[in-house]
């Protein structure tokens, strides 16, 4: 495919880092013959592609609205990767090594290769009010590394309006250093997707991810914050069932181990409440962040004493689950210990999660065989 060459001034910054910022300005039907926007999704093999979270209507609407006006002023950069067949030439000859003027010289083609990062609701703002000459400000890397470009987009954007949903998909293939907070929920994200890819797991499919498309979300039925949740919480207290594979002092995670407890106790849900397994929320409160949070908590309370691994493992969480069974009302009815609460009223909040674990847990006990 015969490629066109766009040539502009550009300035080059050094930070110390192998790839060097250029940074200069191009027109906005400029930069729409150069870019592509690379959104999350899955390949044939169901590995993660691309980083950029889905448009926002509204958002595009209201820059678009704005650039209409004569006040229109837009300071921040797009940021962009560009392939390794952009050129910088230096025209600066003064022996600064961290900074240089030059041409930069960019490929365009139907099928551009350029990326970009940041800023693609402004793209499509200017787009949309066919702002085709307005200047824009730009900040690029020249870069063929598709996991660069996105821990770029993930700390550019980790303090915006970026979807929990995407930032929970990208955790895992992020490199440290990362925030406490989100290095707690990179193990939890793995697992989410381990148990969402294996064809072998009860929740395959099931798990709502930001990638996941529109003609599989009727099946996602979980959302992935919800289940992280759990799993977070029993690798992290010393009480939760999935302790005992997390290695305190060096942060590491059996990952297959954690992974056949989850199999087997959610794999006996799946048998012990059929009737509400896999449906909608609205449907179904087993498959809302609430039912997934209570069940989280039984989990902690019932495989401590089952080994994942023992031939008859499923047989015996399956028992000890049927031993409140008989209370739940997942679909219909209401749950009597908890006031009359309505099946459909029960909330995903910290006083109704505690509430119903203790009611289940109680009914548990009282059933265990003196």
């Amino acid at each position: 495919m015969k490629k066109d060459v766009l040539e502009t001034n550009a300035f080059r910054l050094d930070q110390g880092a192998s790839h060097p910022l250029y940074l200069f300005s191009l027109r906005a039907s400029e930069l729409s013959q150069i870019t592509t926007v690379f959104r999350a999704g899955r390949d044939d093999q169901g590995d993660l592609e691309g980083y950029q979270r889905t448009e926002s209507d509204r958002y595009i609407s209201d820059i678009a609205e704005y650039l209409g006006t004569e006040r229109a002023v837009l300071p921040n950069s797009i940021v962009l990767s560009l392939s390794s067949e952009a050129q910088f030439r230096s025209h600066d000859h003064s022996g600064l090594r961290e900074r240089g003027i030059g041409q930069l010289e960019i490929p365009v083609s139907e099928d551009p290769d350029n990326r970009i990062v940041d800023g693609q609701q402004r793209m499509l703002a200017l787009a949309q009010n066919a702002q085709e000459n307005f200047p824009v400000p730009v900040t690029a890397i020249i870069s063929d590394d598709v996991p660069l470009e996105r821990e770029l987009f993930f700390r550019v954007n980790r303090g915006r309006s970026v979807s929990s949903s995407l930032v929970n998909e990208l955790l895992p293939v992020i490199n440290p250093p990362l925030p406490e907070k989100l290095q707690d929920r990179k193990i939890p994200s793995i697992l989410c997707e381990r148990l969402n890819r294996d064809p072998s797991s009860p929740l395959y499919g099931m798990i709502r991810r930001a990638s996941t498309p529109k003609s599989k979300r009727a099946e996602a039925v979980i959302k992935d914050s919800s289940l992280m949740g759990v799993i977070q919480e029993s690798l992290s207290s010393p009480s939760g069932c999935l302790f005992a594979y997390h290695n305190i002092a060096t942060g590491e995670v059996d990952i297959d181990g954690a992974a056949e407890v989850l199999t087997v106790f959610w794999g006996s849900v799946r048998e012990v409440f059929d009737k509400a397994w896999g449906l909608p929320a609205k449907r179904s409160r087993l498959m809302h962040s609430a039912g997934i949070q209570v069940m989280g908590q039984m989990m902690d309370l019932i495989m401590p004493s089952v080994s994942p691994t023992a031939p008859d493992a499923k047989e015996q969480v399956v028992c000890e689950l049927e031993r409140f069974a008989p209370a739940c009302r997942w679909t219909s009815g209401s749950w009597e210990r908890l006031g009359g609460l309505a099946w459909n009223d029960l909330k995903g909040t910290k006083q109704h999660v505690t509430a119903l674990s203790k009611h289940l847990a109680d009914i548990y006990y009282e059933n265990l065989p003196s």
